[in-house]
């Protein structure tokens, strides 16, 4: 099960709905960024603290397809340009995560 928790021009933001799992103040989950313009994809494996609004990366993976499936991108400017990208949906997750 997803969950598209945020969209743009530049890319879209899914929670995966089956892989969410809470404690008190933290959550772990598996989201998954379409980059639109470069036909990538950027997934990572978050923790969540609620309690100070912060996200840990524990995995990340830049792909050509989604779920990892195509070609790896291991290039550390890509990824680094994927995470600022994604940055503008951090307020969006917390909120998802953190009721």
């Amino acid at each position: 099960m997803e969950k598209i928790f945020f969209e743009d021009d530049t890319f879209s933001a899914t929670l995966h709905l089956t892989y969410v799992e809470s404690s008190v103040f933290k959550t772990e989950a598996f989201i998954t960024y379409e980059l639109k313009n470069k036909s990538q994809f950027y997934s990572q494996l978050v923790n969540v603290d609620c309690s100070s609004e912060q996200i840990s990366i524990k995995e990340e993976l830049l792909s050509t397809k989604a779920y990892g499936k195509g070609d790896e991108i291991k290039s550390s400017q890509k990824i680094k340009y994927a995470r600022k990208l994604i940055s503008k949906s951090k307020s969006k997750l917390i909120s998802e995560l953190c009721i």
